[in-house]
This record gives C-alpha cells, sequence and structure tokens, in this order.
C-alpha cells in the first residue's frame, strides 16, 4: 500500500469518527466501505468515487469539522466531484 492510500485511509478515519458524520449514516456507511475497500487494495479513485459527499456538505457547511473539509479536498482531487468550490478550495 502507498503513502497516498495511507493518507487517504487516515483521512477517512478521522472523518467518519466526528459526530456530525456519525449521525449521518449513508455517509458514514460510505465511508466505513471506502475503508475497507482501500485496505483491501482497490484502488483509490474508483472508491472515492463511490463516496458522495456533496449533500452533506452543503447541508453543514456552516459547522463542517477541518477533518471533512480536508477529506473532500483529498476526494476531489481523485475524482471529478468539486464539493462546490465556493466554500472547499481545490489546490
Amino acid at each position: 500500500m502507498d503513502d497516498k492510500t495511507k493518507n487517504l485511509m487516515e483521512l477517512i478515519d478521522v472523518a467518519a469518527n466526528e459526530p456530525i458524520v456519525k449521525q449521518d449514516k449513508v455517509l458514514f456507511g460510505q465511508l466505513v466501505e471506502a475503508y475497507q475497500r482501500l485496505d483491501k487494495g482497490d484502488l483509490p479513485t474508483i472508491v472515492c468515487n463511490k463516496i458522495k459527499m456533496t449533500s452533506f456538505l452543503m447541508k453543514n457547511k456552516n459547522d463542517l469539522p477541518k477533518s471533512v473539509v480536508d477529506l473532500a479536498k483529498e476526494i476531489s482531487k481523485l475524482t471529478d466531484e468539486r464539493f462546490g468550490r465556493f466554500f472547499i478550495p481545490v489546490q
């Protein structure tokens, strides 16, 4: 497993343990599944395309923990998902 995948797994783990994320059963389930798939060796790009965070980010845009923002930025680097650039700048 390469360092980028390990980093992504760490971001997923930290974000998934945020109380606000645990309350969203759909997103929480997607993050748990993504972590498991990455652990089995699936490609990060394919795994990240299965994580749908847009509605969660928009609904909670004023209360997003840094870990969730960091994960969204990383996912947006790996996929075509841009999560509303107006509040999460992609570099």
